[in-house]
């Protein structure tokens, strides 16, 4: 079967960050089928359960804004960018219902919710906020960093993680898209670890946690939108590795089984098993990658194969997973693009 993807580069002040690309999900072989010319450095996505629309967060004119594109076959188009802070945030999610997009901003540390309309547009933002604080590191955790803004499965609330003071904290959302404050729930990570990205799991019993600087996993056991350990941390590096690196995706396999993150710098997969009766984590290989700084990965819905950036190689490349071994084999790499940032599946 041929599968679809948007897949966001950033492409500078040039306008045509966004390349759409034909995998066969057979074979793990893939083609360019076009860019989208508009679109300046898209870092993330999300798309509508109804696969109408595509969301980009991007940068627009030196301004953070998420853009609507109306997917019409093989080709997308623009209809809406909306702004919402002042840089290209770096995470967008949609709400399970579909009916608000949340959004976190890094280097102000903000994070907010649009509304969606009925016909996939935005209005807003309904709710926003802004951190304040640091953490431990100074290159790092100078000031508050906000790293990902997510619905909890229930979409009464968004989970920010917030790399710069070393929280994840979460804010109910109202009827009408306002976030309510003080804040429900402050989860505290460990000092210095710098939580970048939270996974639920398809189940809805299990979060887990990505945490940036420390190149971790957590298992977090959730209470509505209270988050507590369930269990310690667990390296995705192998013991004595002391070089540069530092965690940036989390992703599981389409059954759920698999939970796989991504080192970079140390340009590799972490795979851990999933416990089905707890959710409990157990390592399984730290996979090496054939290109440099693995920003971000998903995938494919078969669960055979990886679509993989290579981002300081500017190019992405797809692999062939063995689920069993935790081992992953190349297949394919990409013509240059400027600085692979993430993927979609449209």
């Amino acid at each position: 079967m041929k599968l679809l993807y948007a897949i966001g580069t950033n492409s500078g002040s040039v306008r045509n960050g966004l390349r759409l690309v034909s995998i066969d999900d057979e074979t793990g072989r893939f083609h360019e089928i076009a860019s989208v010319p508009d679109a300046e450095c898209p870092i993330y996505f999300a798309r509508s359960a109804d696969r109408r629309h595509l969301y980009a967060a991007e940068r627009r004119d030196g301004q953070g804004c998420v853009s609507v594109y109306r997917i019409e076959g093989t080709d997308l188009r623009r209809v809406q960018c909306l702004p919402c802070a002042p840089t290209a945030p770096c995470h967008i999610a949609l709400s399970p219902d579909g009916r608000f997009l949340a959004w976190a901003e890094y280097l102000n540390a903000r994070a907010g919710v649009f509304a969606v309309q009925p016909d996939g547009t935005l209005r807003g933002p309904t709710g926003e906020v802004r951190h304040e604080g640091h953490g431990p590191n100074a290159a790092r955790q100078a000031s508050a960093h906000c790293h990902q803004a997510l619905f909890s499965p229930e979409g009464d609330g968004i989970f920010v993680c917030d790399l710069g003071t070393d929280s994840v904290v979460s804010y109910r959302v109202a009827p009408d898209g306002s976030l309510a404050t003080p804040a429900a729930s402050v989860f505290r990570a460990p000092p210095g670890s710098g939580p970048r990205h939270l996974l639920h799991h398809p189940s809805r019993l299990w979060t887990y946690l990505v945490s940036e600087l420390a190149s971790t996993v957590t298992l977090l056991r959730r209470d509505g939108l209270v988050l507590t350990p369930a269990a310690d941390p667990l390296p995705m590096l192998p013991e004595g590795f002391d070089g540069a690196t530092k965690a940036a995706a989390i992703r599981l396999s389409p059954d759920g089984s698999l939970l796989a993150a991504s080192n970079r710098g140390h340009d590799s997969l972490a795979f851990f098993r999933v416990a089905a009766d707890t959710g409990l984590l157990s390592p399984l290989s730290i996979a090496p990658l054939a290109g440099r700084f693995p920003r971000d990965f998903v995938f494919l819905p078969n669960g055979r194969f990886l679509l993989v950036a290579h981002t300081l190689d500017h190019e992405f490349a797809s692999y062939a997973l063995d689920a069993d071994a935790g081992t992953i084999r190349l297949v394919q790499r990409s013509t240059p693009l400027t600085l692979p940032l993430a993927f979609e599946r449209i």
